[in-house]
């Protein structure tokens, strides 16, 4: 079921901008720019203060020709108050932006939040010195307790409207600095400023659709990291990102620290992860626009590794970056790209495909070597689970210099390492193990 909810409603300008923000020689970073910043030159990281009025009397007057706090100002709720800290979080863990809470008490925030029946759905002000600038407006419209969860309509406008408070433009607007999006970025999975929820769609038209992107995303996250630089850190320590089945997982992943994985072992549905930075998943079901349904879903961000991933019982495609991956395949006919760095890969039950790239690169079996036949054929190596069910399949691998099985490591470094077609594993002995026939633990 579709609904006809109206688009954000365009953001108008502060009388002042605190800084005239330059183009940056980038199409897709320049149709997102609004022209202003909260900074004295692009780039800059900076402190924004940010409140929550209880009165109309906080704003000065005159404000501005709707004047939003004399046309029936209403506080935000609980749980408006709580969507908006998670979303400016999100812009914080994109970009080098740090927002402090205020109750006012020692002078006005730059960006302050609260309701008004003036207000059609939802609109900003951009950076500037004039009384509204920096300030976000809800419509008393929207629900004030349920709807905010991230991926919902509600939550999506906090997205936006901050990004116009930030700096940000529509992307079909040329604005003061004269730049569009090219229109086949001009749309929801690229950026949250848009009007489009798929491309080629008409930004005069209602949102008609369900699902709505639940971060920033790559369009976004450039323009803000143009702005105002990129966080120092984002997301510090090892995370994990578990996926549940149910909900499009439409998102961008921005992760700069720690050892991650990426976890869809619950979803039912076969993925297409690709943890290189920039990179585009599949993973989940398609993302509801009201047109086209949204596949590609989830964003790996430029500077962002990831550096584990485990798939699901169907047929997988999961492709490793330069780091040293760790891809687990688990059930179906899975395909696992280890590239650049000492790769993991961990097939599973099924007919899988290995391809280990550059680097050292490990196939790790549960089993005991006597359990399998090596066989060689032209620059692949077939790997057969012997045992009754063959749990583990029958694998082919390329570009592979390890097999790392429960009780020994068999190296297949070049062709006097090669066991000859035919034998099983029980027949290579430790001739063909790394170094003096023992081999250092590779793994955790």
């Amino acid at each position: 079921m579709t609904t006809g909810r109206p688009a954000p409603a365009l953001a108008s300008e502060a009388r002042t901008a605190v800084t005239f923000v330059p183009r940056s020689g980038d199409r897709r970073i320049d149709g997102l720019l609004a022209g202003a910043g909260w900074v004295a030159a692009p780039g800059e990281a900076v402190t924004l203060a940010y409140a929550f009025p209880d009165a109309a009397e906080t704003y000065p007057s005159p404000y501005s020709a709707t004047d939003e706090p004399r046309r029936g100002f209403t506080p935000l709720s609980a749980a408006q108050r709580q969507a908006v800290r998670e979303a400016l979080g999100l812009w914080a863990r994109v970009a080098d932006l740090r927002f402090v809470e205020t109750d006012e008490a020692d002078g006005p925030a730059l960006l302050r939040f609260a309701a008004s029946a003036a207000v059609r759905t939802a609109q900003a002000y951009y950076p500037g010195h004039g009384a509204a600038a920096g300030d976000v407006w809800l419509s008393t419209s929207l629900p004030a307790a349920d709807g905010y969860r991230p991926g919902s309509y509600e939550f999506f406008v906090l997205l936006h409207e901050i990004g116009h408070a930030l700096g940000l433009e529509h992307p079909h607007e040329p604005g003061r600095l004269g730049a569009t999006l090219p229109r086949a970025l001009d749309h929801l999975g690229f950026s949250v400023m848009s009007y489009r929820p798929y491309p080629g769609a008409d930004p005069n038209r209602p949102f008609r659709g369900e699902d709505f992107p639940a971060t920033p995303m790559p369009g976004d996250i450039a323009a803000v990291r143009y702005l105002y630089g990129a966080a120092p850190v984002a997301a510090p320590g090892d995370t994990l990102y578990r996926f549940e089945p149910g909900r499009p997982i439409w998102r961008t992943l921005v992760d700069t620290d720690g050892i991650d994985t990426i976890d869809c072992s619950a979803l039912p549905e076969p993925v297409r992860l690709d943890l290189r930075p920039g990179a585009w998943s599949v993973v989940g079901p398609p993302a509801d626009t009201g047109g086209p349904a949204q596949k590609r879903t989830l964003a790996v961000a430029p500077g962002t590794v990831i550096e584990n991933a485990i798939g699901t019982e169907r047929g997988d495609r999961l492709i490793g970056n330069d780091a040293d991956n760790r891809l687990e395949g688990r059930g179906g006919d899975d395909r696992l790209h280890g590239g650049a760095g000492d790769d993991v890969l961990v097939p599973g039950p099924g007919k899988d495909r290995l391809f280990g790239g550059p680097g050292l690169d490990v196939a790790l079996f549960d089993g005991a070597a006597a359990d399998f036949s090596i066989r060689i054929r032209g620059d692949r190596v077939i790997v057969h689970d012997l045992r009754p069910g063959s749990p583990e399949g029958r694998n082919r691998l390329q570009e592979v210099e390890l097999l790392a099985f429960g009780d020994q490591i068999v190296a297949l470094f070049g062709e006097a390492a090669a066991p000859p077609a035919g034998p099983a594993v029980s027949d290579v002995l430790a001739s063909l193990l790394a170094g003096d026939g023992t081999a250092p633990p590779i793994w955790g």
